[in-house]
């Protein structure tokens, strides 16, 4: 969504996020004021994995709210030097789509990607599955091994970091549209070039050794700007998981 912005002269990946989001603050000046609209989609804001999730995940906090609230969390690296996966930065970048459009994430996401893309079961909060029967259950094991269902969790406050709901069907429309650059049947939906610099390496990943002894030709890991980078067999791997309560995804594109 944010490529669009750029593709249409709206925002740059290098804007400062203060000038979209006035009121973002985080416990550094510096960085607060450096902060730019890259920086929010390939985790080196210097948070730790996962800081700050507490304030949203079953909290009634609104997103702005847990956002304001992000100020008091205490980096644990220097401003853009280590790895670290960041829900709340995706949900300022989230907030950024929203102050540039002039409406609300989840409608502009809905008419310029999940429309055009063809997925119209797709849907972008628990509340949304009400009225569906076809609906898998999110499931956690036992101490006995076996598997309970579990109530779905409504992560609406946090939307933008991963509250979308799809199928193996139309999760693949999406991958097809993004192995080509944009392109759908009828339309382009952003530009060539915007799908280079996302696929760009701008944080690099430590090859840990859990990684070499598992993948042995995987030499080189990184995060582009909303997707992992990784080469395997000498290949450029494009990917990226998501944990839910009982629900775990995976995509993975071979360019």
């Amino acid at each position: 969504a944010l490529a669009q912005l750029v593709d249409q002269g709206l925002i740059e990946w290098d804007d400062r996020v203060q000038k979209h989001l006035p009121w973002f603050e985080l416990y550094d000046p510096y960085v607060t004021s450096e902060m730019r609209i890259r920086d929010l989609l390939c985790h080196r804001s210097g948070l730790e994995t996962f800081s700050g999730d507490l304030l949203w995940y079953g909290s009634k906090l609104t997103s702005k709210e847990v956002l304001v609230s992000s100020k008091h969390l205490k980096p644990t690296s220097p401003f853009r030097t280590t790895y670290g996966y960041q829900n709340l930065m995706f949900m300022a970048a989230g907030a950024v789509i929203e102050s540039v459009t002039e409406q609300p994430w989840k409608g502009y996401v809905q008419q310029a990607l999940l429309d055009q893309v063809g997925m119209p079961q797709s849907v972008m909060s628990t509340d949304d599955l009400e009225t569906r029967s076809d609906v898998a259950s999110p499931h956690n094991e036992l101490e006995s091994g076996e598997q309970i269902p579990i109530e779905w969790l409504n992560w609406d406050n946090m939307a933008p970091a991963g509250a979308l709901i799809s199928s193996a069907e139309e999760m693949a429309r999406w991958m097809m549209v993004q192995l080509d650059s944009g392109r759908t049947a009828t339309d382009t939906l952003w530009s060539r070039q915007r799908t280079h610099e996302m696929w760009s390496m701008h944080t690099p990943i430590p090859v840990s050794s859990w990684y070499r002894n598992r993948f042995p030709s995987m030499h080189f890991r990184g995060y582009g700007l909303g997707w992992e980078l990784y080469t395997l067999h000498g290949r450029k791997m494009v990917a990226h998981s998501g944990g839910y309560d009982g629900m775990i995804s995976r995509q993975v594109l071979v360019p």
